[in-house]
């Protein structure tokens, strides 16, 4: 029988694209997936290699850390216990998605809701904890570098890249964007508040009907 092309794997009768909630679910995280890539990426093109923009601010804190150990042994807690988070966070994705099934009423709802609980407890515990916002920033930084570290490792297809992004979206972009508007001489970039960006959504999807 074809398999759904959620599994990533086709049978040997192929796959077909399915329209039930896990379906709906996989496209989903690959559309952000591809948002991430989208954004980190220099003059447009899909890159293989980390964004030198996010990795600047690891670049400085190492800088800093020739000169003070507090700074050195402070950026490997935060590596390992940021490692750590990717590890369990996969871990405990897999496990929940094993739980749901396409027949499952409001399996797609739930799904959602389950991240979003998870994302928000991932942000507590690894970017808000830390105290101000350069140590903030750098807490993002390195779980860009982690996320993207363990996907090239194990050749995975996509979770842990969308950790990443919904843990820490409005810090990394806003590193990328300050940092390219800085290379114009403009100063820092354009921010956007959360209820105008509602707004704008709004409006968009308004337009498409």
């Amino acid at each position: 029988l074809e398999s759904p092309h959620w599994l990533g794997e086709a049978s040997k009768r192929g796959s077909y694209t399915s329209e039930k909630a896990l379906g709906f679910l996989h496209d989903y995280m690959q559309s952000k997936i591809n948002d991430v890539i989208a954004a980190c990426t220099d003059n447009g093109n899909t890159a293989t290699r980390l964004n030198p923009h996010i990795m600047s601010i690891i670049d400085s804190a190492k800088e800093k850390g020739l000169h003070d150990f507090s700074v050195r042994v402070h950026i490997s807690e935060l590596r390992d216990k940021i490692r750590s988070a990717v590890n369990d966070f996969y871990s405990d994705y897999k496990k929940f998605k094993a739980t749901i099934s396409d027949d499952v009423e409001d399996a797609v709802s739930v799904a959602m809701e389950w991240m979003k609980c998870q994302y928000r407890e991932w942000r507590k515990k690894l970017i808000d904890c830390e105290e101000g916002e350069d140590a903030r920033n750098l807490a993002s930084a390195i779980l860009y570098e982690e996320t993207w570290r363990t996907s090239m490792e194990t050749s995975f297809q996509g979770e842990h890249k969308m950790f990443a992004w919904h843990v820490a979206k409005d810090r990394l972009l806003r590193i990328i964007g300050d940092a390219v508007q800085s290379s114009t001489g403009a100063g820092v970039a354009p921010t956007l508040l959360r209820e105008h960006e509602r707004v704008l959504y709004q409006c968009g999807i308004s337009n498409r009907r």
